[in-house]
C-alpha cells in the first residue's frame, strides 16, 4: 500500500559561493536529507551557480502584540479619544 502524500511546493534558488547543503537546508526551513531527494543528488555537495529546487517557504502570519503602554490597570485595553 502506497502513502498518499500532497506534492510540495517548490521554488528554486541558485547556490551562493558561501552555500552549503546545511545552510541552505536551513535557510529554507527543512533538512539537506530532503534537498538531496528532492533535487536527487547522488552527494551533498553543492556548488555556486547551481540551481536547485527548495520548498516555498510558509507565509508566517505577522502576531499583532498588544503592549502594556495601551492598556488600562483592568488588562483591557484603553482607547483615547481626542
Amino acid at each position: 500500500m502506497q502513502k498518499s502524500t500532497e506534492p510540495i511546493k517548490t521554488t528554486t534558488y541558485t547556490v551562493q559561493a558561501s552555500d552549503t547543503l546545511n545552510s541552505v537546508a536551513a535557510r529554507f526551513d527543512t533538512t539537506p536529507s530532503e534537498l538531496t531527494i528532492l533535487n536527487r543528488l547522488t552527494s551533498r555537495t553543492v556548488f555556486p551557480g547551481q540551481v536547485i529546487r527548495v520548498p516555498e517557504k510558509a507565509k508566517k502570519r505577522k502576531k499583532t502584540r498588544t503592549t502594556s503602554e495601551n492598556k488600562g490597570s483592568s488588562g483591557n485595553e484603553v482607547s483615547e479619544t481626542k
